[in-house]
Protein backbone atom coordinates (compact mmCIF):
# COMPACT_ATOMS: atom_id res chain seq x y z
CA UNK A 1 0.00 0.00 0.00
CA UNK A 2 2.93 2.37 0.55
CA UNK A 3 3.85 2.11 -3.12
CA UNK A 4 0.29 2.97 -4.11
CA UNK A 5 0.37 6.00 -1.79
CA UNK A 6 3.60 7.20 -3.45
CA UNK A 7 2.02 6.78 -6.87
CA UNK A 8 -1.07 8.71 -5.79
CA UNK A 9 1.21 11.56 -4.67
CA UNK A 10 2.96 11.48 -8.05
CA UNK A 11 -0.41 11.47 -9.79
CA UNK A 12 -1.38 14.61 -7.89
CA UNK A 13 1.81 16.40 -9.01
CA UNK A 14 1.23 15.43 -12.64
CA UNK A 15 -2.44 16.49 -12.51
CA UNK A 16 -1.40 19.88 -11.09
CA UNK A 17 1.12 20.38 -13.90
CA UNK A 18 -1.51 19.53 -16.49
CA UNK A 19 -4.09 21.83 -14.88
CA UNK A 20 -1.68 24.77 -14.86
CA UNK A 21 -1.17 24.42 -18.61
CA UNK A 22 -4.61 23.20 -19.70
CA UNK A 23 -6.05 26.61 -20.58
CA UNK A 24 -3.36 27.26 -23.15
CA UNK A 25 -3.43 25.78 -26.62
CA UNK A 26 0.07 24.35 -26.90
CA UNK A 27 2.39 25.80 -29.50
CA UNK A 28 3.90 23.30 -31.88
CA UNK A 29 7.12 22.95 -29.88
CA UNK A 30 5.12 22.42 -26.67
CA UNK A 31 3.08 19.52 -28.07
CA UNK A 32 5.63 16.98 -26.95
CA UNK A 33 5.73 18.39 -23.42
CA UNK A 34 1.93 18.39 -23.17
CA UNK A 35 1.69 14.88 -24.55
CA UNK A 36 4.41 13.70 -22.13
CA UNK A 37 2.43 15.04 -19.15
CA UNK A 38 -0.70 13.26 -20.36
CA UNK A 39 1.26 10.05 -20.90
CA UNK A 40 2.75 10.37 -17.41
CA UNK A 41 -0.73 10.73 -15.94
CA UNK A 42 -1.85 7.57 -17.72
CA UNK A 43 1.30 5.64 -16.77
CA UNK A 44 0.87 6.57 -13.11
CA UNK A 45 -2.78 5.44 -13.12
CA UNK A 46 -1.77 2.27 -14.92
CA UNK A 47 0.94 1.55 -12.36
CA UNK A 48 -1.52 1.94 -9.48
CA UNK A 49 -4.12 -0.28 -11.13
CA UNK A 50 -1.48 -2.85 -11.99
CA UNK A 51 -0.32 -2.95 -8.35
CA UNK A 52 -3.88 -3.39 -7.13
CA UNK A 53 -4.62 -6.10 -9.71
CA UNK A 54 -1.35 -7.83 -8.81
CA UNK A 55 -2.37 -7.90 -5.13
CA UNK A 56 -5.56 -9.69 -6.14
CA UNK A 57 -4.30 -12.28 -8.59
CA UNK A 58 -0.65 -12.53 -7.62
CA UNK A 59 0.63 -12.18 -11.19
CA UNK A 60 1.33 -9.27 -13.48
CA UNK A 61 -0.61 -8.76 -16.68
CA UNK A 62 1.32 -9.87 -19.74
CA UNK A 63 0.92 -10.55 -23.42
CA UNK A 64 -0.69 -8.71 -26.27
CA UNK A 65 -3.15 -5.98 -25.27
CA UNK A 66 -2.45 -6.40 -21.56
CA UNK A 67 -3.17 -2.71 -20.98
CA UNK A 68 -6.68 -2.96 -22.42
CA UNK A 69 -7.27 -6.16 -20.46
CA UNK A 70 -6.08 -4.49 -17.26
CA UNK A 71 -8.53 -1.60 -17.74
CA UNK A 72 -11.33 -4.08 -18.35
CA UNK A 73 -10.37 -6.25 -15.39
CA UNK A 74 -10.28 -3.45 -12.82
CA UNK A 75 -13.74 -2.31 -13.91
CA UNK A 76 -15.35 -5.67 -13.22
CA UNK A 77 -16.35 -7.23 -9.94
CA UNK A 78 -14.29 -10.32 -9.24
CA UNK A 79 -16.72 -13.14 -8.34
CA UNK A 80 -17.37 -12.02 -4.80
CA UNK A 81 -13.67 -11.47 -4.08
CA UNK A 82 -13.62 -7.76 -4.68
CA UNK A 83 -15.70 -4.88 -6.01
CA UNK A 84 -14.67 -3.02 -9.18
CA UNK A 85 -11.66 -0.80 -8.57
CA UNK A 86 -12.72 1.92 -11.04
CA UNK A 87 -15.96 2.85 -12.78
CA UNK A 88 -16.75 2.38 -16.44
CA UNK A 89 -16.53 6.16 -16.95
CA UNK A 90 -13.03 6.22 -15.48
CA UNK A 91 -12.03 3.26 -17.65
CA UNK A 92 -13.21 5.09 -20.76
CA UNK A 93 -11.27 8.23 -19.84
CA UNK A 94 -8.13 6.17 -19.17
CA UNK A 95 -8.68 4.33 -22.44
CA UNK A 96 -8.52 7.68 -24.28
CA UNK A 97 -5.18 8.39 -22.61
CA UNK A 98 -3.98 4.91 -23.53
CA UNK A 99 -4.93 5.63 -27.14
CA UNK A 100 -2.80 8.79 -26.99
CA UNK A 101 0.08 6.77 -25.57
CA UNK A 102 -0.19 4.31 -28.43
CA UNK A 103 -0.46 7.11 -31.01
CA UNK A 104 2.62 8.90 -29.69
CA UNK A 105 4.66 5.72 -30.05
CA UNK A 106 3.92 5.74 -33.78
CA UNK A 107 4.12 9.39 -34.84
CA UNK A 108 6.32 12.43 -34.30
CA UNK A 109 5.30 14.92 -31.62
CA UNK A 110 4.79 17.76 -34.06
CA UNK A 111 2.10 15.71 -35.81
CA UNK A 112 -0.18 15.78 -32.75
CA UNK A 113 -3.36 17.83 -32.88
CA UNK A 114 -3.16 20.68 -30.33
CA UNK A 115 -6.94 20.75 -29.86
CA UNK A 116 -7.04 17.02 -29.06
CA UNK A 117 -4.33 17.50 -26.45
CA UNK A 118 -6.20 20.44 -24.95
CA UNK A 119 -9.38 18.35 -24.74
CA UNK A 120 -7.53 15.52 -23.01
CA UNK A 121 -5.79 17.94 -20.65
CA UNK A 122 -9.13 19.49 -19.75
CA UNK A 123 -10.55 16.03 -18.98
CA UNK A 124 -7.86 15.56 -16.30
CA UNK A 125 -9.62 18.21 -14.17
CA UNK A 126 -12.50 15.80 -13.59
CA UNK A 127 -10.63 12.53 -14.07
CA UNK A 128 -7.98 13.09 -11.40
CA UNK A 129 -10.37 13.51 -8.44
CA UNK A 130 -12.60 10.70 -9.72
CA UNK A 131 -9.79 8.17 -10.15
CA UNK A 132 -8.23 8.98 -6.78
CA UNK A 133 -11.62 8.81 -5.05
CA UNK A 134 -12.39 5.44 -6.63
CA UNK A 135 -8.98 4.01 -5.69
CA UNK A 136 -9.22 5.32 -2.13
CA UNK A 137 -12.75 3.88 -1.84
CA UNK A 138 -11.52 0.50 -3.09
CA UNK A 139 -8.60 0.52 -0.64
CA UNK A 140 -10.98 1.37 2.21
CA UNK A 141 -13.28 -1.53 1.29
CA UNK A 142 -10.34 -3.93 1.11
CA UNK A 143 -9.08 -2.75 4.51
CA UNK A 144 -12.53 -3.30 6.03
CA UNK A 145 -12.64 -6.76 4.46
CA UNK A 146 -9.25 -7.62 5.99
CA UNK A 147 -10.42 -6.45 9.43
CA UNK A 148 -13.57 -8.58 9.18
CA UNK A 149 -11.50 -11.66 8.44
CA UNK A 150 -9.26 -11.02 11.45
CA UNK A 151 -12.04 -10.53 14.01
CA UNK A 152 -12.90 -13.65 16.00
CA UNK A 153 -16.35 -15.11 15.41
Amino acid sequence: MAEIKRELNRLECIAQQIEVNQNRLPERYELEISSALLQNFYKCCERILRLLAWEIRGTKARGINWRQRLLQEVTQQSKGLRPPIISGATREALHQLLALRNLIRNIYGYQLNPRDLKTLAHSIITLYPRVTQEIEHYKKLQLQKCRCHREPA
